[in-house]
């Protein structure tokens, strides 16, 4: 019997799954049997790519798929377009006409960039860098939210917590009350449209009005007004005064240029000395000397005559202060008048002798 190796004898021909060969049955006491290639194919289990990976996950041939890969994570090295290109450093997989990747320069992620490709979102936006501010030049706000996640009502106020967080609040107007209470006073100017009333009114500079009624009380360095009015909302008429009345009230008064006789009559008193550039023509003159006052009789006093008394009133010099001498009299100023008190030696021994001190 030939070798199985003789080709000659057996010539070699491409297995099909019919083709029969002879092998040993171990179930039937090694018995020789045929057995067609099928049926040993058949023997072999399909490789799933779990078993082939778990043999090697490596290798360097291609891996061409018609499907999709769905996977948990990729790791890529050395990415290559559709064009077999692997691109440069900052570049982007782009989709381009041809429904295939190619590798573009693409553009930064930046905010602008984001918002020109779409500016709407239903997600939150959260900042957690350590500014977190938004700075913007027009906010138009909807549906505006306090910490706690109200929506508020209509007129209420975000108010800061001692939290630290916003909440709404309803806040009634302030009053003029609250405002003073919290701070009276500013720089800037108060125009009114209505009338203001005080108890009194204190200005620290120049007070410019068109009408002031004057049941206040105005106290101020200068007020330049116009149109004053008195309590009868009467402006006056020229020259006119405003006077208090017997009802406390401030009415325009007229009131004539005072005479000498109307001040005296109202007093004839006064600690001021009088000017006059003029004579004084009077029945009588009462001169106060060192605090002693007599009356001296001038009816018959006219210019170059001298000072007499009359019959039955004698004239009189009291109030003059006696010395011894001239030496005695040192507090008197030159030309002042004393009389002797008649202690000094003779001839002026007498007391009331008048004397001029030298």
């Amino acid at each position: 019997m030939s070798k199985i190796s003789n080709q000659s004898a057996y010539p070699a021909a491409t297995p099909v799954s019919g083709d029969f060969l002879i092998g040993t049955d171990v179930s039937d006491s090694n018995a020789t049997k045929t057995f067609t290639v099928g049926s040993i194919v058949a023997l072999t289990p399909d490789n799933t790519l779990a078993e082939v990976l778990t043999a090697g996950n490596t290798a360097t041939n291609n891996i061409i798929l018609t499907g999709d890969i769905t996977c948990t994570n990729i790791i890529p090295t050395n990415i290559k377009d559709a064009a077999g290109n692997t691109g440069t450093v900052g570049q982007h997989l782009v989709k381009n006409a041809a429904n295939a990747l190619e590798w573009g320069a693409g553009s930064a992620d930046t905010l602008a960039n984001v918002l020109a490709a779409g500016n709407t979102a239903t997600t939150y936006i959260a900042l957690s860098g350590p500014t977190g501010y938004l700075t913007a030049t027009y906010v138009a706000p909807i549906d505006i939210k306090d910490n706690a996640g109200n929506l508020g009502t209509a007129s209420q106020t975000l108010v800061k917590s001692a939290a630290n967080a916003l909440a709404w609040e309803t806040v009634a107007s302030n009053t003029l009350a609250e405002v003073l209470a919290a701070g009276n006073t500013a720089t800037n100017n108060i125009t009114l449209t209505g009338n203001v009333t005080c108890t009194n009114l204190t200005a620290t500079a120049d007070v410019n009005g068109s009408v002031f009624n004057a049941t206040t009380s105005v106290t101020t360095p200068l007020m330049d007004a116009t149109d004053i009015q008195d309590n009868a909302s009467l402006n006056g008429t020229a020259g006119q005064y405003l006077r208090k009345s017997a009802a406390n009230a401030l009415t325009w008064e007229t009131v004539a240029d005072p005479t000498l006789s109307s001040v005296l009559t109202s007093g004839n008193t006064a600690t001021n000395n009088i000017t006059l550039t003029g004579d004084i023509s009077c029945t009588n003159i009462t001169i106060s000397v060192q605090s002693q006052a007599q009356r001296y009789i001038a009816t018959d006093y006219v210019e170059g005559s001298y000072l007499k008394g009359n019959a039955g009133v004698p004239l009189k010099v009291p109030g003059i202060d006696a010395y011894a001498d001239d030496a005695a009299a040192a507090a008197l100023a030159t030309g002042d008048v004393y009389m002797t008190d008649g202690t000094a030696a003779a001839p002026l021994n007498v007391a009331g002798i008048l004397m001029v001190k030298q």
